[in-house]
């Protein structure tokens, strides 16, 4: 029995959880756009002592090679070539991802025996995934600088001031692989597909692992500790159906194995550089003019999607060396900066800038080759050097556009919109095609009528990793430079810099694609009548129900977002400003002896917005863009003292320096909210460190 607590006497912490747990279920269809608040109460789980991630691991190693080769050809011509190679292996195994931490409600199993764990608290590990991300990164560099200086020449030409022409080649070549491993069973039953075991619908029988994390009284009282990776052969109990509501409980052994996942690939990725800057220097050097062109072209490429082999059930690695055709771009950057000094402690400038962005080949949902990164910036500003340096001064306005920009909430909402279809839509679809056919028919009839009902466009497949959206982002700001050093050894200096970025042509890839698939999405239904929209028991989705997981997930903060437009984003703090002052000991017993602190301070930021207007049927679905809720301004405190000695029993040219730092000093720690219901209330916290104890010692030789 799910959710229930009958036959318990006396109502405990457990008791209550569970029945708050079904209010939540209930709520989920009322109010769409409410998220169950973490917890906060030390005394259900302490946060501070207690990771509920600690199950996850993972290791790390690199190994860099360099060659540097310099040559003087002419008195002023020089030459410079490089290499670069680095080799990275990551291993993660990431058994947890926002976990939820769940009361086992269930008072017996479904053999009918009681469950001892009744009322512990657990997390389910449902899909475990092991990443192993090896990356080959080589690079090669080519250099030349010529520099002109006919000043002290006879003639007209010592007018022409002096000059520096470079020019650069470089070239860039990534091998990223990306091999994803997920738990199979790989021992044949009569309930898995010896030909398929890795498809949606064979991980309907996928064994996972769930971690109790405490007592029946509902407190988390320990970590999850590390989960099992390897191969492992489990005992499976199984009920078979008999027809009359009986069961035959079957016990076997079941042996589950690390596969490759479907979103297994591997990349290539060629960007090649080369650039010209010209450098010229006019008046004496009042005036500095900088004219540069550089043209990137890369060249891209991904694996094709890696086959099922029938021999085995698995995915084979061949197509892990086969890649799609190469997807070749090229661009300009242009730069153009000037600098005035029209009085020695007085300078202007001005810069200017478009831009190409190299950027790996991504399709969008149509499997459609995204359009690569470009924009356009400016910065100007004056500069003020008083009283011998000790007193410097500069303020600087900037602008940036960029057009096609990656890396926004729009690759979220796209890529959320790929897994609708992906993950939960062809699940669901492939049991709906099994139904209508019946036993025994074969996988290529059962693809055949799934693909009916998904009814995906010719020659598309929607993949989350892969599938891309783009957004236009403007910046602009100030930034405020101050340096104060009243005598040699005290130097304060202040920095303040304000900047507000706004988006605007959000996911127009999402705007094209799913108001038509919503509709097949809504329109499906089963031989039973059942909807697709409205079902229970998608794996991956809990106790949400596709209609619900997208609405909260995709429809709702993609209106949000475009609502947002033009507006300050969420999470962004406007305003920032940093103090910093170091006073050293000269002379006197105290000599080498150094104290400092700083100020670290930043401006409100948007987390959240309160509930729109209601549906005709009562129920919030939109956010009101006009009424932020803000979180408060964050102020912080630095401190360090640090003393420089030559040691007796070292070296007397060895430099020795000790140093204590203190950060954050007044912050005790607790949760900081990033994120808020539509009543205002907090959803999400960050847990905040208390302050920060660190002391190094460091040698100079």
């Amino acid at each position: 029995s799910r959710l229930s607590n009958v036959g318990l006497q006396t109502p405990n912490q457990a008791q209550l959880l569970t029945v708050s747990s079904s209010s939540i279920v209930k709520n989920a269809t009322l109010n769409p756009l409410f998220i169950q608040p973490g917890v906060t109460d030390k005394s259900i789980y302490d946060w501070t002592s207690i990771n509920i991630f600690a199950t996850n691991t993972g290791d790390a190693k690199a190994e860099v090679y360099n060659l540097e080769v310099d040559q003087k050809i002419l008195t002023n011509l020089y030459l410079q070539l490089g290499w670069a190679r680095e080799d990275f292996d990551q291993r993660t195994s990431n058994s947890i991802a926002g976990p939820t931490v769940y009361i086992d409600t269930n008072i017996k199993r479904i053999d009918g025996a009681q469950n001892p764990n009744f009322g512990r608290p657990f997390i389910d590990l449902n899909a475990p995934i092991d990443f192993y991300r090896p990356v080959i990164n080589e690079n090669y560099r080519a250099s030349l600088a010529y520099t002109f200086d006919p000043r002290k020449q006879s003639g007209w030409t010592k007018w022409l001031g002096h000059h520096r022409l470079m020019s650069l080649w470089s070239r860039q070549d990534l091998d990223n692989r990306d091999l994803r491993y997920f738990p199979v069973v790989v021992s044949s039953h009569s309930w898995t597909n010896d030909r398929n075991k890795i498809s949606s619908v064979a991980q309907q029988f996928a064994i996972t692992q769930r971690f109790y994390l405490g007592g029946t009284n509902g407190s988390v009282s320990t970590d999850p500790g590390y989960a099992r990776t390897g191969t492992y052969t489990y005992p499976v109990r199984w009920g078979r159906p008999n027809g009359n509501g009986t069961y035959t409980w079957i016990e076997e052994q079941a042996t589950i194995s690390p596969e490759l996942h479907q979103t297994t690939s591997r990349s290539r990725q060629t960007i090649e550089s080369f650039s010209v800057a010209l450098q010229s220097y006019f008046a004496n050097e009042r005036l500095v003019t900088t004219i540069g062109l550089r043209r990137d072209t890369t060249q891209s490429s991904t694996t094709v999607p890696l086959l099922i082999d029938p021999a085995t059930g698995l995915l084979a690695r061949g197509n892990l060396n086969v890649f799609a055709p190469t997807e070749k771009n090229s661009g300009d950057t242009k730069t153009f900066g000037v600098v005035a000094k029209p009085l020695p402690w007085l300078h202007f400038f001005y810069n200017k800038s478009d831009n190409f962005t190299p950027a790996p080949a991504r399709t969008d949902l149509f499997s459609s080759p995204l359009p690569l990164p470009v924009g356009n910036g400016r910065d100007y500003g004056v500069r003020f050097n008083l009283f011998d340096s000790k007193f410097i001064a500069g303020l600087n306005w900037f602008e940036a556009s960029s057009d096609n920009a990656r890396g926004t909430d729009a690759d979220i909402f796209v890529q959320r919109t790929a897994r609708m279809d992906e993950q939960f839509f062809s699940y669901w679809v492939g049991n709906v095609a099994r139904q209508r056919l019946g036993a025994g028919v074969s996988d290529a009839a059962v693809a055949a009528e799934a693909a009916k009902i998904m009814q995906l466009p010719r020659n598309v497949t929607p993949r989350e990793q892969t599938s891309l959206g783009t957004s236009t982002v403007d910046a602009r700001g100030l930034e405020f430079l101050l340096t104060y050093n009243p005598v040699p050894n005290w130097n304060t200096k202040l920095t303040v810099g304000q900047q507000k970025a706004v988006y605007s042509n959000i996911a127009p890839q999402w705007d094209a694609w799913a108001p038509a698939r919503v509709a097949i999405w809504q329109a499906a239904q089963d031989g039973d009548g059942n909807r697709f929209w409205t079902a229970n028991g998608v794996p991956t989705l809990g106790n949400s129900q596709p209609g619900g997981w997208y609405e909260l997930n995709i429809n709702s903060p993609i209106k949000l977002a475009k609502a947002n437009e033009g507006k300050s984003a969420r999470l962004q703090r406007e305003w920032r400003a940093n103090l910093i002052s170091t006073y050293r000991v000269i002379e006197g017993p105290m000599k080498n002896f150094e104290v400092g602190g700083a100020l670290r301070w930043q401006d409100k930021a948007v987390i959240g917005y309160l509930a729109g207007p209601a549906d005709a049927d009562g129920i919030v679905r939109v956010l009101d863009t006009n009424k932020p809720v803000f979180d408060d301004p964050i102020t912080q405190f630095d401190f360090w003292a640090a003393y420089a000695f030559k040691s007796k029993w070292l070296s007397p040219r060895v430099k020795s320096r000790v140093q204590v730092n203190v950060r954050d000093a007044f912050e005790s720690g607790g949760l900081l909210p990033i994120a808020v219901n539509p009543d205002g209330a907090p959803s999400a916290f960050r847990i905040v460190d208390s302050r920060q104890w660190f002391v190094s010692l460091t040698f100079d030789f």
